[in-house]
């Protein structure tokens, strides 16, 4: 007699408590995986005995944590190889102390229902209309109202086509090097930034 089917189940994207708020992914995969190993000892032509895993490991933390360190220390940021986009550290003022933030505001109370959902309208006046809280208060008493996050530009200038759905996520080195850094020498940058024609054009004006 044939197994009886199963009921179809709706698959159901699992959302890590444990990790940032509003952050969800259906397969988070470390970097360092035996995909990356692999394809490293087929490049350079040898085998596990030849370049171990933790070899191959320590070469790569090495490498990433000058990347870090370029980052940290050149506000301009690190252009990847390959069309690989670009690392830079953008610095934010925290939305409390934004001078724009009541224009906002009354911007989008004023939007029309066809130019903004309900939903997307009651998100945007709840993040920009919230008072200061106790924590923003010992957050900016401590690290001023300024904040440095350290970004993976990736949009129109990357030649992974999926690219704008992963996020650089700093490491401790970074965080430890950050608290120590001079705000003042950040930017505030944008996606549009380091789109590929300014960078272009930067890059001719720097020639002459």
């Amino acid at each position: 007699m044939p197994r009886p089917k199963e009921p179809y189940k709706e698959s159901v994207l699992k959302v890590d408590k444990t990790k940032d708020r509003a952050q969800c992914t259906i397969k988070n995969e470390k970097i360092f995986h035996e995909h990356l190993y692999s394809d490293v000892r087929k490049r350079l032509k040898k085998s596990q005995k030849e370049l171990p895993n933790r070899e191959i490991i320590n070469i790569a933390t090495d490498v990433c944590r000058e990347i870090g360190n370029w980052v940290v220390d050149n506000p301009e940021g690190f252009r990847m190889p390959n069309d690989m986009g670009y690392l830079a550290i953008s610095k934010f003022i925290l939305i409390p102390f934004r001078e724009d933030r009541f224009e906002i505001i009354n911007k989008v109370k004023n939007l029309s229902p066809e130019v903004i959902s309900e939903r997307f309208r009651e998100i945007v006046l709840k993040k920009y209309g919230a008072a200061l809280t106790p924590y923003d208060i010992r957050n900016y008493l401590a690290n001023g109202k300024i904040v440095l996050v350290p970004m993976w530009f990736n949009k129109r200038n990357c030649s992974i086509k999926k690219a704008p759905v992963f996020k650089w996520r700093k490491s401790a080195h970074i965080k430890n090097r950050l608290k120590k850094a001079d705000k003042t020498n950040y930017y505030h940058l944008n996606f549009q930034d380091f789109f590929d024609y300014k960078v272009k054009a930067l890059d001719t004006y720097s020639e002459q």
